[in-house]
């Protein structure tokens, strides 16, 4: 299947492949970037291992994903799906010794690489069974033998194999426990990449006032060729939120109608293309008599983290010189850090050094950013890795 794909890949059997070569592999730098867009491990497990898994009795542990370096900044690297087909390495958060993190779970929290998103079992599980989900996981993703495959984003990838082998099986005991004992960690909505096309461009208007009105995206692949078939998104918070397909022109025409000023989002996004992200100023008029290059309304623009210094930019811009607030949320809800500082009217930036109040850095994971003045407020997520 993957060979009439044209797919690369390695074969990393355990009677001539070691512990290197997986860690090589994965850290490859061939084109387009650094990395590889999936793993898949079939053998035996443990919570923190892929235990002898090789004729050296090798274990792959926890101590070697941290030690992969195939994260070279947001637009060079592959952070893997993996999916671990094995048994207790799915297992989060149990403590070990001088570790909280299952085997599953470490490819989302290693600190210069790893994987976006894990598949593993919490417990021991039949091997058949398992063997046969392994398998519904290709077909799913790159296709049946006929080459149609069925869907690219995880969630429905693994619960579509699920099914298809429950249904082979029959729904019986053991199989209803293959089904529950296998657990994403990761996003369900990430594509399973089956190959590189290049990242989207994009052309539509920088700035536009409010009211009612056509918006235009035009989307592009490599070389300036118009690319149908790409969802277009608009989403600008708690004003508007619009999604189209483009045409056979590369055409996404919307009619939109925005309330007020701020920061419109626009992204297209394509299976095995990298995604375009770009952003249109939204004025309202009637402002006393300022120029357009002049006026700001209070918008939150972006928030990027950058893995390689652990921190995070955060940029908005303030329609008058103003008090800004920058908290900071767990998915509790608990606060774990706030910032105040004066801030001039127009583009600021603010950085996050990735610390609670205490100076005490943060745990890899999710986290809300909400930036305050006397007259508005905003907030915006994030996944720290």
């Amino acid at each position: 299947m993957l060979i009439s794909q044209g797919f690369q890949y390695y074969d990393d059997y355990g009677e001539r492949a070691t512990n290197d070569d997986v860690k090589a592999h994965i850290n490859n730098t061939h084109f387009p970037s650094k990395g590889v867009s999936l793993v898949n491990y079939r053998g035996g497990g443990q919570i923190d291992r892929w235990a002898a898994w090789n004729s050296q009795n090798e274990d792959f542990t926890t101590d070697d994903i941290r030690s992969l370096t195939n994260f070279g900044g947001i637009n060079s690297a592959w952070l893997p799906i993996v999916f671990e087909i094995t048994a207790s390495c799915g297992r989060a958060g149990r403590r070990l010794p001088n570790d909280t993190t299952g085997h599953s779970e470490c490819w989302l929290r290693a600190t210069n690489g790893g994987g976006g998103a894990a598949l593993g079992a919490a417990r021991p599980n039949n091997r058949y069974r398992a063997h046969k989900l392994d398998v519904e996981l290709y077909r799913v993703s790159f296709g049946d033998p006929s080459g149609v495959s069925v869907t690219q984003e995880l969630g429905w990838v693994i619960n579509t194999a699920k099914e298809r082998m429950a249904n082979a099986y029959g729904w019986d005991d053991i199989t209803k426990d293959v089904v529950r004992v296998y657990h994403l960690m990761g996003d369900p909505e990430i594509d399973v990449y089956t190959g590189w096309k290049g990242y989207i461009s994009a052309t539509h208007p920088r700035e536009i006032s409010t009211g009612q009105q056509n918006f235009l995206v035009t989307v592009y692949e490599v070389i300036n060729v118009p690319l149908s078939g790409a969802l277009v998104c608009l989403y600008k918070e708690n004003d508007v939120f619009e999604t189209l397909i483009s045409d056979n022109n590369g055409q996404a025409l919307f009619s939109i109608n925005p309330r007020r000023g701020g920061t419109l989002c626009v992204t297209a996004s394509k299976h095995n293309y990298g995604p375009y992200e770009g952003t249109c100023i939204v004025w309202e008029p009637g402002s006393g008599g300022q120029s357009r290059s002049t006026l700001y309304p209070f918008a939150f623009n972006s928030v990027i983290y950058n893995h390689s210094n652990h921190a995070v930019a955060i940029s908005y811009q303030l329609p008058r010189k103003s008090l800004i607030e920058t908290v900071v949320y767990d998915v509790t809800g608990r606060v774990i850090y706030t910032e105040k500082c004066l801030k001039n009217k127009g583009i600021n930036q603010s950085i996050w050094h990735c610390q609670d109040s205490a100076g005490r850095i943060v745990n890899y994971g999710v986290y809300f950013i909400q930036l305050k003045t006397s007259q508005d407020r905003t907030i915006r997520k994030i996944v720290i890795f």
